[in-house]
């Protein structure tokens, strides 16, 4: 439903964009967990990401590493 995840870094800021109409600035929570906050101020949804060494699980989904 998501698509595919790209993580950027973006102005010294790490963001996480969805198909490209969903992105969220990433701020460090705690370990390997950041909280992401919606870029798009009409939706103002907070979200957990987490990032394993060959994924990233976020809404009760996971985002699969894609070798380059």
């Amino acid at each position: 439903m998501y698509g595919e995840a790209v993580v950027q870094l973006e102005n010294e800021r790490l963001i996480v964009r969805f198909n490209q109409y969903l992105s969220f600035e990433l701020v460090h929570w705690f370990g390997d967990t950041f909280l992401g906050k919606t870029q798009e101020k009409f939706l103002g949804w907070d979200e957990y990401f987490e990032f394993k060494p060959d994924r990233l699980e976020v809404f009760g989904a996971s985002f699969f590493k894609r070798n380059p």
